[in-house]
């Protein structure tokens, strides 16, 4: 019994450690338009069967956990819809604009992402707690890039970087 209770104590002061984290995302439209959000393969390819549509003032909400020892690191474009790790996602607005995030990182080609972009969802000011909300603005709509038309991902243009 003594030997039972020895290894109990053990294992609660050296083996207990925080086994994961559970992370709480929202992604909410504000803009005052209709906003479809479409994340892209990690070869640069749009999954069109994956696009979410947020109506004005609707939101998306996930509970994510991240098992990982220490809980990983919180992700908020785990709120968006996709069966891969996402690095890029466009917002499309009315479907007439849109903005393209992609993640920030360096590849043999220079840099990769608009890391001075404050609105880009990749951004670490949206990827540090374990709460996390993203609010697309008006500001985001105004400021979005025409798509020349229809924005029926046929026409509409997705080389912007």
């Amino acid at each position: 019994m003594r030997k039972i209770f020895l290894i109990s104590i053990f294992y609660i002061l050296f083996g207990c450690t925080e086994e994961g984290k559970t992370y709480y995302y929202t992604i909410t439209n504000n803009s005052g338009v209709n906003v479809e959000i479409i994340p892209y393969t990690q070869q640069g390819d749009l999954i069109l069967g994956k696009k979410t549509t947020l109506l004005n003032g609707q939101s998306i909400n996930k509970k994510d956990f991240d098992g990982t020892p220490g809980g990983g690191s919180p992700n908020i474009v785990r709120a968006i819809p996709s069966d891969e790790s996402l690095t890029k996602v466009e917002f499309v607005f009315n479907n007439m604009k849109k903005n393209i995030y992609q993640k920030c990182g360096i590849s043999i080609n220079g840099i990769v992402g608009d890391c001075n972009n404050i609105r880009n969802i990749f951004r670490e000011d949206y990827n540090n707690e374990q709460n996390e909300v993203y609010t697309i603005t008006p500001e985001d709509y105004q400021n979005a890039i025409e798509s020349g038309g229809n924005c029926n991902y046929n026409m509409c243009k997705h080389n912007f970087f």
